[in-house]
This record gives C-alpha cells, structure tokens and sequence, in this order.
C-alpha cells in the first residue's frame, strides 16, 4: 500500500503549504511544482482559498501536481471550493438576471459587481477577507488590482477555463486507500450512503465513493458548460442547512465536533458499517481543531482531524499514513505561552491514552517532542484550551473515564 501524505483547509495562506513540505518524506517543492515521490500519495483535503492571498497560486501549484502525476494526486473539493459556483448566478450576471440572496440589502440589488461580490463573500460565504486577499495577490502578481479588476478575476475563477473551475473537475468528494477513508467534512450515521438525486443508500463504501464522486462531477461539468440548474443541488449539498451550522446529510459540511470545536468520537452504525468493510481510519478537515493535527480514538475506527484554521499557530498540518500507522505533525502554543512541537505516532493497538477524553472533556489529544501530552478542548466563541501534561498524568485523567 502506498503511504499517503495529507493536509487540508490551506485556504490561500502559502506558508501552510510551506511547513506541510518541512522535512516531508513523500512530497517536495522543485522548481516551484510539487513533486510526490515514488510509492506515495499526496492528498489535499479541500478549502483551497478565502483567508490568505496565495489562492492563485495554490490552486494553480495543486492542478499542476494533478495533471503531471495523475495517479499520486488526490485532490478533494471543500466547502470553500465548491461554493463560489453560487458566483455564477448572484454575482456574474447583468443585474436583472441574477439570483438575489434572500437576505442582499435592497441598495445591492442593481450594485456592480465589486460590491455585491463583496457582500456576497463577507455574508454568506464566511469569507470576510477573501476579496481583500485576491486583491494583494493581483497586486503582487503585478496586475491590475482595482475592486473592478478583482471582482472579474474571482468571477473568472469559475468561468469555462478558470483556475478554481480546473481545481473542480480535477476533485472529487471522497477517496479511499486500504483502510482509510479521505473526506472533506465527515461521514456518519445521517449521510453515509446518500448521494444528492438517488433514492436509497449506497451501504457499499465503494460503490457510494464511485456514485458520489461521479455525480460531483457531473455537477461540475455543467457548471463549467453554463448549465447554473445542473449544480443546484451539489451548492445545498456542501453548505450548512438552513439555520443551522452544519449539514449532517453531506460529507463535505458535517462535523464529528462538538458545539465548541471539542473533537469527538465516532459513534452509531456507522462504526459498524466502516468496521465491516476494513476501514479503520477516517482522515477528515473542514473543523477547526486547535493548533495541530488531532487523533480520536472509537470502537474499531479512529478519526484524524487536520484543520489547524483559526487556531493560535496557522502553521500547515501534516498527517502520514501507511499500513503500520499514522504520523501527525504539528506545533502548538499552549496556553502558558510556550511553543513546543507535535510528532504524533499512532497505531490501532497503541494502549496508551491518546485520542481518548478525560472527566473534564478534555480531549488527549496529540503527544508532544518533549514526551508530554496535548489536552485540547474547544471553549465557547471559538476559543480553545491547550494544556501539557505528562504521560503519568495524562493515563490517569483517562483511566477515571472508563
């Protein structure tokens, strides 16, 4: 089985890519393209762009890597990616033919493009400093970089021939290798199996890989042939349902965190149902989880969780996967202010307390380079708490639980 190299939710910040390729054994940067060693596989895990002004460039960087090593690039689409096909209906077109969001200001409703876009991105995309991001890119690429030249560059970005239109049709939504299972989001209980226009459930992991990868593609196809109805679906499918911050029912925009961010382990049928079918890790982003790259351990299937977004150190994650185990790297800032590094190994029948919860909710989350162990917890408003402890400490918070 080949070893797989992993990392997610880049959205537009270059040095996350930067210290994902520090000392990785499977992937490196010549010359400015990517290059996978032999019997390795690079994984991207989706949200490509929106918070750093390198968007461009990765898409471009990753697309790249995709076409000259077709079959060592696994390339999946996130929320992040997949939504600016909404641009094509509210944004791109004359004022009386576009699609008005139900909540867009009347004084936006016949605005330019620069300001709707603005808005668009600001309200309803989570993406506040995404235009302000392509704007720096364009000025640092030494292009024109008004708010009208920016506008049409992002719009470009998903018209026939644009850069995140190439990132689309070359993604899919979910990947499998040997005992692992590659997602955006998260697959459980409420999703697994469905596919968006298909009555019934796919129970067959490959057989729903090869359904929803396969509509997803179709969905893009006609996006990138003008067919805006042809990806209406795929849009509800990878955002969050109405009111609410998640989409149980997609595998791009469901979690398996708590409210406040605390990474939690997988539970119900869906155990079962991976656990029958030899998949014993599930490799998920999309959820910001602290500093660094996380394990949770469950009953015959453990999550490893990679977005490091919003998190006190932005620093890239990186998760290495082979048959014997999984290596996850990272460096964290605990809440005593000291930086310390996160090399992770984990196995299935390591019997020691990481990715198991204390009494306090605490999750062990990573083991440290100096032999401590990371406790993380998500905190209401998205703070978080990043504690060390040693190994002795760390069995006995977990030993109470059980």
């Amino acid at each position: 089985m080949a070893t797989v190299a992993w990392f997610s939710d880049t959205e537009g910040q270059w040095p996350k890519l930067l210290h994902f390729l520090d000392g990785n054994p499977c992937v490196a940067l010549r010359d400015g393209q990517l290059q996978v060693a032999p019997d390795c596989v690079l994984v991207f895990g989706g949200d490509s762009v929106d918070r750093g002004p390198a968007g461009l460039r990765l898409l471009r960087t990753l697309v790249d890597a995709k076409r000259r090593q077709p079959d060592q690039v696994v390339l999946l689409a996130g929320n992040r990616d997949i939504n600016k096909l909404r641009l094509l209906n509210e944004v791109a077109p004359d004022p009386g033919k576009r699609r008005l969001h139900r909540r867009l200001p009347d004084e936006l409703k016949s605005a330019d493009r620069a300001p709707l876009l603005r808005w668009t991105l600001a309200e309803t995309m989570s993406a506040k400093v995404a235009f302000a991001c392509r704007q720096q890119e364009l000025q640092e690429m030494g292009l024109p970089a008004d708010d009208s030249a920016t506008a049409e560059s992002m719009l470009d970005d998903v018209r026939p021939g644009g850069t995140l239109l190439e990132y689309l049709a070359c993604a899919q939504l979910m990947w499998r290798h040997g005992d692992a299972l590659y997602v955006h989001g998260a697959v459980t209980d409420s999703n697994r199996g469905l596919t968006p226009g298909f009555a019934g459930r796919d129970l067959d992991f490959d057989a729903w890989q090869q359904r929803l990868n396969a509509y997803f593609a179709r969905s893009v196809a006609a996006a990138a042939a003008g067919d805006s109805a042809g990806c209406e679906a795929l849009l509800a499918y990878q955002a969050p349902l109405p009111g609410q911050k998640s989409n149980p029912y997609s595998v791009v925009y469901s979690r398996t965190t708590d409210d406040d961010g605390t990474p939690q382990a997988l539970a119900g049928e869906v155990c079962n149902a991976l656990n029958d079918q030899g998949i014993a890790r599930l490799v998920l982003g999309h959820a910001p989880i602290g500093d660094t790259p996380c394990v949770v351990r469950g009953t015959g299937v453990d999550v490893l969780l990679g977005d490091t977004s919003y998190s006190r150190l932005e620093h890239g994650a990186r998760l290495i996967l082979d048959e014997a185990g999984s290596q996850l790297r990272g460096r964290v800032r605990l809440d005593d202010g000291c930086e310390v590094e996160a090399t992770t190994w984990h196995c299935p029948s390591d019997p020691g307390p990481l990715g198991l919860h204390t009494t306090d909710g605490d999750l062990v989350a990573a083991r440290l380079s100096d032999g401590r162990y990371l406790l993380s917890r998500g905190l209401p408003g998205w703070s978080r708490r990043q504690v060390a402890v040693t190994a002795a400490e760390a069995v006995q918070l977990v030993t109470r639980t059980r």
